[in-house]
């Protein structure tokens, strides 16, 4: 890894090659390190080089539609042990939290003011039936959905309590990871309608790069833009302007939240998934995609007509990540020098004092100045009326 500028973290090989591709034509170096599999020797301290890389995460809670389940509590382990050692690290162990948890998600963003469905968390299928009946009523719709999610994977509308109850006695509710069950309102759309309309929202750095339109049939639960050229269960359309339910002061708001969000986790990248409430002007956001993947039409025009798409500003953002390394150890390294030459500065406090054993370091002193040597230490003695003298060289 001693050429390696930028470090990806990924177990999905076909969903990465993209990603590879840009970084590889933009010719920004870089290392794939497939964490799927590997050894770890968490007292050890990493490679003294790797201080000089940035780690990217792309991890997935999709990973166990894979069998790539695994990666996930390594991958954790691996990027909280370089977050130890204080290395640069993009969507690391904050970020696969947050990735691995819709009930996590709702609590963060609560934090910067953005508006996120009424949810509940359960544990079991035992209390599911009550909780939903407490929570909605009797007749409102809602979303059942596993707490780590992945694909859509397990997400079910629900038309209300009683519709619950007949599928869990017909075992026809997906087994959740971890036993963890989220309660959902559902937001935009009723169980029974033949699609849905929804928005995402792609961000890199903390800024909004564009928005989507996605037009979802009944039952299509996901949503992966990167899917969008090979399926017709979902649409997805880049938006010119802020979404038409939206309005200026909402969605300013909706933007500066985000941000916030992102910079205070070390997200560099996301997929933001929302929808509105009638006649309310203020996005509600029922998931964020941490390892985002990106449409190809839409990536495509981009490049072609808006000077680059989302995976084009992920991999400058990279590539300014490293860069910004290499100029802080500049930094460093004439902040060190001003250092040394400050050392090498004598103040004297009489006009005679010993400098230095090598004489020939002073020729630039002016005239006036009387050198002479010590017969028994050997050291230069300086005679002058000034009571101050700057020199370069060795100080005794």
């Amino acid at each position: 890894m001693d050429s390696a500028r930028v470090v990806v973290l990924y177990e999905d090989t076909s969903r990465s090659t993209a990603l590879f591709e840009e970084l590889a034509r933009r010719g920004i170096p870089f290392e794939k390190w497939f964490i799927h599999e590997g050894i770890l020797l968490p007292t050890a301290p990493p490679a003294p080089d790797w201080k000089n890389c940035v780690f990217f995460s792309r991890l997935s809670p999709s990973a166990k539609e894979r069998d790539h389940g695994r990666s996930l509590p390594f991958g954790r382990i691996v990027l909280s042990w370089l977050e130890a050692h204080e290395l640069a690290v993009w969507n690391g162990s904050r970020a696969l939290d947050l990735d691995t948890s819709k009930s996590l998600q709702v609590l963060t963003l609560s934090k910067y003011g953005i508006d996120t469905p009424r949810s509940t968390l359960v544990v079991g299928k035992g209390q599911l039936v009550e909780t939903a009946r407490r929570t909605f009523g009797p007749v409102q719709p809602f979303y059942c959905k596993p707490d780590q999610g992945g694909s859509g994977t397990g997400v079910q509308c629900v038309e209300d309590a009683d519709t619950l109850a007949f599928a869990l006695r017909a075992d026809k509710l997906s087994e959740a990871p971890n036993d963890l069950y989220l309660l959902q309102e559902a937001i935009g759309s009723r169980c029974g309608d033949p699609s849905r309309v929804l928005y995402r929202a792609e961000f890199v750095a903390g800024e909004l790069v564009y928005t989507m339109r996605i037009v979802a049939q009944k039952a299509h639960y996901s949503l992966c833009p990167c899917d969008a050229w090979r399926s017709s269960s979902t649409s997805f359309t880049r938006l010119a302007a802020p979404p038409p339910e939206t309005n200026g002061p909402a969605w300013v708001r909706f933007l500066e939240g985000v941000h916030a969000f992102m910079m205070d986790n070390a997200i560099l990248v996301c997929g933001i998934e929302f929808a509105f409430r009638p006649g309310v002007p203020s996005p509600v956001v029922f998931d964020v995609n941490m390892n985002t993947n990106y449409a190809p039409h839409i990536e495509a025009d981009m490049d072609a007509n808006h000077g680059g798409g989302a995976l084009a500003r992920l991999a400058q953002s990279l590539a300014s990540q490293f860069m910004v390394e290499e100029e802080e150890e500049e930094e460093e390294v004439e902040e060190e020098e001003e250092e040394e030459k400050e050392k090498l500065t004598v103040k004297l406090a009489s006009p005679d004092c010993i400098v230095s054993s090598h004489p020939e370091l002073f020729d630039e002193l002016a005239r006036g100045v009387k050198i002479s040597q010590d017969r028994l230490t050997g050291a230069v003695l300086l005679e002058t009326e000034c009571s101050v003298v700057s020199c370069y060289g060795d100080k005794t």
